[in-house]
This record gives structure tokens, sequence and C-alpha cells, in this order.
């Protein structure tokens, strides 16, 4: 699926269902009163699209690390006259970037496909992305050849908004967030697989208590990604949740290349420096305080979150600093990353 630049003062504006919606930066494609785009197909070091409806504004840009030459991640959009589909793919190793392309396409086709079933209430965002990840892996594809002499794998998140109300699944550490009407930010999912080298990777622990050295080096130690494994892709573990998207209120999908440069809150008074909130929601808070609309909202994250890695990249800085004063660690990582932004207003 092409994606044609328009350039960042064109719009357009396409018909789903009885709504008008407004499009810039990306075209989009259109079928049947649905309206999606996918982005990371090609690989470029940037690409993003924003969305206007009736109800919502939706943003969505993937950005590769600033010292490669292209990125393994992929953002999903899909908009129908009854509900909003997003989802984010952090693909990893070699084989990840092509498992992350795959995914995200075949999620576009079994949202078309299980349309009804969404609009009925009876697919759930976990069926959504197991059915993608089935079918990603299936003959039909040169997917799983490729991973047998390419390992690789990848994380995601995927909500599903209908009704003013919204579902998710995730799968390791891709993230969701909620912004609330009093501008306060949730992590409904919290991540969970920090992983100790002497840990075994189906138990792993809470990140909370975590000495912050220890974190840091294992950070990027994740499990129950969508993988072949031993052959079958059964071995990925979901994340499941749930809750109300009022007016006012924002969801945010993210890879780790947003989280892994979030402040998270320690015990700066210790000398192990335990972890205390890895969540990055009081940092998220600020970054975003006083932005309007899905736009606003993405620029604002992306933006600091881009300056934090030039910033160490041009000046060399240490990755971790340490802000004893507001107890927070700023544990900085040059990393592709995802982003869908989904606003109600």
């Amino acid at each position: 699926m092409a994606l044609i630049n328009l350039g960042p003062e064109k719009s357009l504006s396409l018909s789903a269902g009885n709504a008008k919606t407004s499009f810039r930066h990306q075209k989009p494609m259109a079928e049947k009163g649905m309206i999606w785009a996918r982005l990371g197909k090609d690989r470029r070091k940037f690409a993003d699209i924003t969305c206007i409806c009736e109800d919502f504004s939706v943003s969505a840009r993937v950005r590769a690390a600033l010292q490669r030459d292209f990125g393994q991640d992929s953002a999903v959009i899909f908009i129908d006259r009854d509900f909003i589909a997003a989802a984010v793919f952090d693909g990893y190793n070699r084989g990840g970037t092509l498992l992350s392309e795959t995914l995200a396409d075949k999620l576009i086709e079994t949202l078309a496909e299980r349309r009804e079933d969404i609009i009925a209430g009876k697919m759930h965002p976990g069926i959504l992305l197991r059915d993608a990840t089935e079918a990603a892996f299936s003959r039909r594809t040169k997917l799983a050849k490729y991973l047998a002499e390419n390992p690789g794998g990848a994380t995601a998140v995927l909500a599903v908004i209908k009704n003013g109300y919204w579902q998710a699944a995730k799968v390791s550490d891709s993230a969701l967030f909620v912004i609330e009407g009093d501008g306060g930010v949730k992590r409904p999912m919290e991540d969970t697989t920090y992983l100790p080298r002497q840990v075994d990777a189906r138990k792993a622990p809470k990140i909370i208590g975590a000495q912050l050295d220890q974190y840091i080096e294992n950070r990027h130690r994740v499990t129950g990604t969508i993988c072949l494994g031993s052959g079958e892709p059964d071995d990925m573990i979901l994340s499941h949740t749930n809750g109300s998207l009022d007016k006012g209120e924002t969801i945010i999908l993210a890879t780790d290349g947003v989280t892994k440069n979030l402040k998270i809150k320690i015990d700066a008074g210790s000398d192990k420096k335990k972890i205390t909130d890895a969540s990055g929601c009081e940092d998220l808070a600020d970054m975003v305080r006083g932005k309007k609309g899905a736009e606003g909202i993405s620029d604002a994250v992306h933006s600091t979150i881009t300056a934090r890695v030039q910033q160490r990249i041009v000046d060399v800085l240490d990755r971790t600093v340490i802000d004893k004063k507001k107890g927070a660690a700023l544990c900085v990582s040059d990393d592709d990353s995802a982003l869908v932004v989904i606003s109600r207003h």
C-alpha cells in the first residue's frame, strides 16, 4: 500500500459513512466506508499522518533511530463509520523489520474482514491481534521462511474505540497511555518485561523495586513477543484492558522508542536507587500539558523525545541522567519509535 506525501500544508477530505474526515501529510486508502493508513512500509526515516473526524482527531508517526538509516517500527490507523482502530508494532533483530511490516498489513486486512463482528462487539482486540499474527505466519506469506533464516520478533499494542469506549490488547513492552480530562496520565497496562539475565523469561518480574543500574542493563530484554520461537507463533503473551474515552480525553499508543525516553521515578536517596514508578506517566503529563488535539499532543511528545536523543548524541552524554531533587532518572535510548494519538473532542 503506497502512501503519497502531500506535504505539510496540504490536506485531503474523504467520506467514511456520513462523516467527513480530513487528512494531512499522508494520503490514506479508502474502500466501502473504511479509511486506513499504514506508516513504516517504505522504511523512511520519518513519516506521519493526521486525520480529523467528526468526534475524534488521530495522529500517527514513525521515526527511525537517529543513527540508523531506516526504521523497524510500524503504525496503523483504521477509521470506520462505527469505530476507530489503531496499533503500533516494534520489530527487533534482523527479521523484525519484515515482521513489523507484515503484521501491520495483515491487521488492516483482519480489521476489514471482521468489521461486522467488531461493530457487533464480538471481536476483542486480542483476537484481532492473534488472527493477524496467524495470517502473517501462514504458508501464503514469505515471513515464516524468512524468520527461520533471519531471527526476529515484534511487540505490539492495538486499541479499538467504539461508542465512547475502548478495548486494548498488547504484547510485551509496547505501551498504552490514557490522558484524562484533568490532564492526569495513567498507564493501565504496566510494562512487566524487565528481565535480569538469570530469570526465567516466562516469569518476568515487576519493574517496581528493581535497582536502576540492573534495569538499565536489562531493559531491552523482553519476553512473550510475536515471533516464531520453536516454530509456532503461540508463545506471545497478550495483556488486555478497557475503559471509557470521554470528551477531552486521549489515548496514546507507543513503542519503546518513546517509553524508554520518559523519565522514571526512583528513590534517589538510596545507594541502590530503586525504581518507584517506571510508567513515565508524570513525565508524559508534563510534556503534553496545555496541548490540544491529537496532532498537538503528538508533536509535543515527538519533539521532546527527539530532542533528548539528539542531545545525548551531540553531547556524548552518559545514558543515565539523575535528578535527585525530583527523584527522577532519564535513561536515553536512540531507538526507532511509533506513536499514535487518538483524542476525542
